[in-house]
């Protein structure tokens, strides 16, 4: 006997689904439900500018089973924060929310002991800061204290790098940073330096240390990776597919 849906949830209630080239903005494109376009929480039509990120909305609909599972609907959701601006809040206030993650940077923080950790650390991290130091032509510090301040200039460089962002691109990078925690392993699979896996590897080197020397808590370490890894790729998968679309900078719609 089958069981019931827990109360709340919501059965398919749809068979098919399609993309369908937007009929009101030139290089968007909707995705449909039986013939009936999606619309976001805020009943705003749901329309992407990529073809790629369509079909990557359809297969998470086609995908589900009877009862509608919406945290698997991630890339859906991520467009869906796009255009409905969920917080409300202006760009700059935005922006500004970023911006502290560059002070808090995972890649900024570094053991002090031992030195397998330190060798791990350096390994993976090194390359991004000269990366960063070097793209955006600042300083960018390192510490194995606890409090770390860093440069104005460059701070002043990753709010205007986060300016030029469109809303896909920014509501991506949102993602992106939240996950890491940090501001520069996002601009770095932004510029595509590194791929979602080297992403994912960076922002879990300690982590990776720790269930290398001590075990994994299998039912813990399991479900963190693989929820870390499907965020950063979606969110990865959004900031390439959008990049390059007919789309006004954010501070201008």
């Amino acid at each position: 006997m089958c069981a019931s849906p827990a109360r709340g949830a919501i059965r398919r209630f749809y068979r098919e689904v399609s993309v369908v080239a937007s009929a009101t903005k030139e290089g968007w494109f909707n995705v449909l439900l039986d013939n009936r376009p999606i619309k976001t929480p805020k009943k705003v039509l749901f329309e992407v500018p990529s073809e790629p990120i369509a079909y990557a909305v359809a297969c998470e609909w086609d995908s589900q089973p009877e009862v509608i599972n919406p945290s698997t609907i991630l890339v859906g959701a991520i467009c869906n924060a796009a255009l409905d601006n969920p917080t409300n809040l202006p760009q700059e206030a935005r922006l500004q929310n970023l911006l502290p993650f560059l002070e808090t940077d995972t890649v900024a923080f570094r053991a002090s002991f031992p030195d397998q950790l330190i060798d791990c650390e350096s390994k993976a991290w090194d390359p991004l800061v000269d990366w960063f130091k070097q793209t955006f032509n600042v300083p960018l510090y390192t510490t194995t204290a606890l409090h770390i301040k860093q440069a104005q200039e460059a701070k002043d460089a990753y709010l205007n790098f986060l300016r030029g962002l469109n809303q896909f691109e920014l509501t991506a990078m949102e993602l992106a940073v939240d996950t890491t925690k940090s501001a520069v392993i996002p601009a770095a699979l932004y510029h595509q330096q590194i791929s979602a896996t080297e992403a994912v590897n960076a922002a879990r080197v300690e982590v990776a240390f720790q269930t290398e020397r001590f075990g994994e808590v299998e039912w813990h370490h399991t479900i963190e990776k693989h929820d870390t890894t499907r965020r950063v790729a979606s969110a990865a998968f959004i900031m390439h597919e959008s990049k390059d679309c007919t789309m006004l900078p954010l501070q201008d719609i």
